[in-house]
């Protein structure tokens, strides 16, 4: 399966290869920053949105007593 970029190329993964250690493969600096950004941008709106949910429960809470 292959991913078409705006450019209209297929995107690639930087993937280096250490003949002296076959058995590890390591993903490029690039690949790692995309990973770690899209992990930051999918945790940070769950965590507003926790934060929210426990605000409305705070107030839910105060309410009743």
């Amino acid at each position: 399966m292959s991913t078409r970029a705006r450019t209209g190329g297929a995107e690639r993964a930087e993937i280096t290869y250490d003949p002296a250690d076959p058995e590890t493969t390591k993903i490029g600096r690039r690949t790692t920053g995309q990973l770690v950004l899209g992990t930051v941008l999918i945790l940070l709106p769950g965590g507003v949105l926790l934060a929210g949910v426990a605000l409305v429960a705070v107030g839910l809470v105060a309410l009743v007593i």
